[in-house]
Order: structure tokens, then sequence, then C-alpha cells
């Protein structure tokens, strides 16, 4: 397993690739399976040991297991990353945070420096449900065809 400084490296070249060769091809990039990635959770304080202590009871933790694993599962499953974006957002027009909200703020504040100030503008939020439908959300960014997931808020207390 790679300790905090490897993957901080690693996202850094993710970053700079981003900014490089992979903005010739994000229509391209959308067209690509979507991947879900889950390196940042351990960071934030909205973690799965958050959300599974906001549920008060074993049915609720073992209803919300059910759907984080079909969510995981069908948002990948999708045929492009621009249709798993559509099935799991609210808004026609996207889910994008504004990241000078201070409960945004103390979501992305985990995250090294140089990553957070390259998503500033690209934070989102998705339902674990599609259409927009349930009230847990995984909020995160995006590069490429990747979705980085950063917290779950469980009952909409971020957003």
């Amino acid at each position: 397993m790679k300790n905090i400084s490897e993957l901080k490296i690693t996202i850094k070249r993710e970053a700079h690739s981003l900014s490089t060769s992979e903005k010739k091809d994000v229509k391209d990039a959308l067209k690509v399976k979507p991947v879900i990635d889950f390196r940042f959770m351990h960071q934030s304080n909205k973690c799965f040991k958050y959300a599974y202590s906001c549920f008060k009871n074993k049915k609720d933790i073992e209803n919300f297991i059910d759907d984080f694993q079909e969510f995981v599962y069908k948002f990948s499953d999708c045929d492009s990353f621009s249709s798993a974006l559509k099935l799991y957002s609210s808004h026609n027009s996207g889910s994008k945070l504004n990241c000078k909200d201070a409960k945004i703020k103390g979501v992305i504040d985990c995250l090294p420096s140089d990553v957070k100030q390259s998503i500033e503008n690209d934070l989102i939020h998705l339902h674990i449900k599609p259409n927009g439908k349930g009230k847990v959300l995984v909020i995160g960014f995006t590069v490429g065809a990747k979705f980085f997931t950063l917290a779950i808020d469980v009952n909409h207390e971020i957003i």
C-alpha cells in the first residue's frame, strides 16, 4: 500500500496530466466508462465512519450499504461518464458546488494544496439513487472519466 506522500505524488501527476493531455481529450473521456476513486475518503471527516454514525439502527445502516454498493456498481457500469453524471445528478445543468461555502470548504481542506487548487471549480455532488433521488449525497470531483469521492453527506447537511 502506498503511503500518503506517494499518493500525493500520484495525484500531482494526474492533476498535471489533466492540465496537459487530458484537456484535449475531454470529449473522448466523457465517452469512457466511469470509475469511482475513494483515495481521499480517509482524510475527510465525512467518511464512511461518519455516515454509519448518522443512522439510528442496524437496518438503516444495512440499507445505506446496499444503496451505496448499488450506486458504485451502476455508476461504474454506465456506458459513458457523461451518462453516469446525468443519471446521478439532481439538476439538469449539473451539480456543481460553491467551494467558497464554509461547509464545502471544510470538505476540500483535507486535500493536498496543489490538488485543491486544481479542483476548486470542479466540485460536484451526486445522489446515490438515480435521477437525483434519495437524500444521501456523494461529494467529489472529476478528472477525465474518474470521480474522486471526498465525502458522504447523509442528511444534506453539507449542501
